[in-house]
């Protein structure tokens, strides 16, 4: 699948909380989430990606911008999606970011491990990941699609 229709737009994307969570409900699908600030911080909740989206670092950036994400900090917020930085319904492709998870190192066991990307697309999803460094996480891709995800947007919420 192309991930850049003849119609896609290009949604610069500073580094901030949330910056990348606000910019993906108001994409299109095809849209590309150009993130601007050389070694910004991005801090995110679980970002749902439910239309075909790119998220990649602007060209001529000094350095990668990092997509950080605090999973859990105590045994009482550990749930399945907030154990998960990306929870994927469709294509998706990630380009020429640093992603790193935080949380109580303490925490993580065979039950609980923290994955980067979870697929849970009930049909075929291409994932695309482009030069990236990742670190302190236990899974980069995680196929995982028996059970419905809620996502609440600005637009209300929808069960996927």
């Amino acid at each position: 699948m192309l991930f850049l229709p003849a119609m896609a737009t290009q949604i610069d994307v500073t580094a901030g909380d949330n910056t990348i969570t606000a910019a993906l409900e108001s994409a299109n699908p095809g849209d590309v989430l150009l993130l601007s600030s050389s070694g910004g911080i991005y801090q995110n909740d679980p970002l749902f990606i439910d239309k075909p989206i790119t998220i990649k670092a602007a060209a001529g950036l000094e350095a990668k911008p990092v997509l950080k994400y605090l999973w859990a900090d105590n045994a009482e917020t550990i749930t399945e999606q907030f154990k998960t930085m990306f929870m994927v319904y469709t294509d998706f492709r990630l380009e020429g970011v640093e992603v790193t998870m935080t949380g109580d190192p303490a925490l993580v066991t065979p039950e609980i491990s923290t994955s980067m990307i979870k697929n849970r697309a009930n049909t075929n999803a291409t994932i695309q990941l482009h030069d990236l460094f990742v670190h302190d996480l236990n899974v980069v891709v995680n196929n995982v699609t028996s059970a419905p995800d809620t996502l609440t947007t600005a637009a209300g919420t929808e069960l996927y």
